[in-house]
């Protein structure tokens, strides 16, 4: 680490002690931001390391079962004190598969603006690029069409079905 020269240092006396008592409290308070700031660093590791392990859970219910577990129509069939269930529901998800989750459950077409407020509903978080990064997932992934108004739809890529020729 470079040293910063800061010029003659002077050398002050405190003989008063409020002063004293207010440099002694001046002190605390930095060694309690220290302990304020490892907490804020450890809770943010832990609420990554949360998010993370849902998202690897959430996916694996989504391939187990065969569907998105937070489909509208889904109806819970136990007693829960969740007071929304899929607050997280996008959290590590690619913006591309999000997006299309939410227009695959939109009644209508949807703008920009309306898909992404869905996707922060549902834990989204955009990094760098915000709704660039968005928008070019919408373009970019297979399913979602854009009608003449400029907004999204979710139209199911077609099935290719094989032809006996194929499985040569």
């Amino acid at each position: 680490m470079e040293t910063i020269p800061r010029g003659p240092v002077e050398v002050v006396e405190l003989d008063d002690p409020v002063h004293m008592g207010l440099l002694v409290e001046l002190d605390a308070d930095e060694r309690a931001l220290d302990v304020a700031r490892e907490a804020v660093e450890q809770a943010q590791t832990t609420y990554r390391i949360r998010e993370r392990k849902y998202a690897a859970v959430r996916d694996m219910v989504t391939n187990v079962i065969g569907f998105d577990p937070y489909t509208p129509d889904l109806v819970v069939p136990w007693p829960t004190t969740v007071k929304y269930r899929g607050k997280y529901r996008f959290a590590e998800m690619a913006p591309g598969e999000a997006a299309a989750r939410v227009l695959r459950e939109a009644p209508s077409p949807l703008d920009l603006s309306q898909i992404m407020t869905v996707m922060f509903e549902g834990g989204y978080v955009v990094g760098t690029g915000g709704g660039r990064v968005v928008n070019a997932a919408l373009i970019n992934t297979p399913g979602i069409k854009k009608t003449a108004d400029g907004k999204y739809y979710y139209e199911p890529p077609p099935v290719k079905v094989s032809q006996p020729g194929d499985w040569a």
